[in-house]
C-alpha cells in the first residue's frame, strides 16, 4: 500500500506583513514583494496579509493605493498596537494556505529571499529561517543584541537558535503547532525553535530601514529583551533557589562560627540587611511570573479585530 502525505501538496503561500505607522514605507515594501511574488506565482498561489496594528497615520490607504490587481492582498486591522507579535499572530490566525511567511514591515529582511525560501521548502523543509550575519544599526546595538541572544541561548529551557529572527517561511503543521501555544506573551523565534521540525537557515544581510528611522525606542528594545527572557527561561527562578541556599549555607557557617568567635553586631546587622535584600529581589521577580501566568489564567483575547477598517481585493 503506498502511502502519500497531504502536507506535500503546497498550493497557497500567505506572506504575513505586520506595519505600525510605516507610512513611508509602504510604497518601496510594496515594490519589493511585487518583484519576489511574481517569482513565487511560478510555482504558488500567493497573497499578501497585512495586519495594520492599529496605525494612526495613512498606512492602510498607502497600501490600497499601492495594490497590483494581480496580486491578493488582504488588510487587517486591529483596534489599536497589541504588539509587533501579536499582529504576526493575526495574520497567521486570519490566513488559510499551505504555507506562511512572516516579514517585517520596515524594508529590513532582504524579501528577494523568499524564492530561496520557497525551493527549501519544496525541497523537504518545514521551517526556513533568515540567519542575520550583519545587520546596519549603531555598533553598541549590535553588541546589546549579540550579547542578549547568546545569553538567552545558554539559558533557555529549551533550543534557542541565534541570529534568526522572524524572517521565515513555514508549513501549515508548523502554523497550527504556533496558534496552539495561544499565549498573551509570544515570541515568535523562541517557538519555531521549541516546536521543532526539519529547519533550514539561509544566511543574509539585514538591509537597512527603508525610511531610516525605527519606531523602536531603546527602552522598547530592552523591554522586547526581557520579555524574550521571561517567554523562553525559567532561569531567574532557579537562579533564586540555588543563591538562597548558598545565603542559607553562609549563614549557618556564620551562626556555628559565632560560638567560637566574638562576631560584632555591625556585622549581623549587614547579614540581616543583606538577607532582607534577597527576598525582595527573590520576590519581585517571582512576582513577575505570577503576574504573566495571572494575565493567562484571565483568558483575555491576544488582539481585537477591527472589521470596519479592514479591506481586501478578493474574495
Amino acid at each position: 500500500m503506498n502511502l502519500i502525505s497531504t502536507e506535500n501538496r503546497i498550493q497557497s503561500l500567505a506572506i504575513v506583513i505586520p506595519v505600525y505607522n510605516e507610512e513611508k514605507v509602504i510604497t518601496e515594501l510594496v515594490r519589493q514583494l511585487r518583484e519576489a511574488i511574481h517569482e513565487l506565482q511560478k510555482e504558488i498561489d500567493v497573497r499578501l496579509i497585512f495586519v495594520n496594528n492599529g496605525s494612526t497615520d495613512t498606512t492602510a490607504n498607502t497600501i490600497i493605493q499601492n495594490w497590483d490587481i494581480a496580486i491578493k492582498t488582504q488588510i487587517i486591522t486591529l483596534s489599536r498596537n497589541f504588539g509587533y507579535e501579536a499582529g504576526i499572530i493575526a495574520g497567521l490566525e486570519f490566513a488559510k494556505t499551505d504555507l506562511y511567511a512572516v516579514v517585517d514591515g520596515d524594508g529590513e529582511d532582504p524579501i528577494s529571499l523568499l524564492p530561496i525560501f520557497l525551493t527549501e521548502i519544496l525541497s523537504g523543509a518545514d521551517i526556513v529561517q533568515g540567519l542575520r550575519l550583519k545587520r546596519k544599526e549603531p555598533q553598541a546595538l549590535q553588541v546589546f543584541r549579540r550579547l542578549s541572544y547568546r545569553i538567552l541561548s545558554k539559558i533557555s529551557d529549551e533550543p534557542f537558535r541565534v541570529n534568526s529572527g522572524n524572517f521565515s517561511m513555514f508549513r501549515r503543521i508548523v502554523r497550527d503547532g504556533i496558534l496552539r501555544e495561544n499565549s498573551l506573551f509570544p515570541f515568535m523565534r523562541a517557538t519555531l525553535s521549541r516546536i521543532g521540525y526539519t529547519v533550514v537557515q539561509v544566511p543574509h544581510d539585514r538591509n537597512e530601514r527603508i525610511d531610516g528611522k525605527s519606531h523602536y525606542r531603546r527602552t522598547a528594545l530592552i523591554k522586547f529583551a526581557i520579555l524574550g527572557f521571561l517567554t523562553t527561561t525559567t532561569w531567574p527562578l532557579r537562579l533564586s533557589m540555588y543563591w538562597g541556599l548558598i545565603a542559607a549555607t553562609f549563614s549557618f557557617f556564620t551562626i556555628v562560627t559565632s560560638f567560637f568567635i566574638e562576631i560584632s553586631n555591625s556585622y549581623w546587622l549587614k547579614l540581616l540587611v543583606l538577607g532582607i535584600s534577597q527576598i525582595f529581589i527573590f520576590m519581585g521577580i517571582a512576582s513577575i511570573y505570577i503576574a504573566r501566568i495571572y494575565k493567562f489564567v484571565l483568558g483575555r483575547p491576544q488582539y481585537y479585530y477591527d472589521y470596519t477598517r479592514s479591506y481586501s481585493n478578493f474574495d
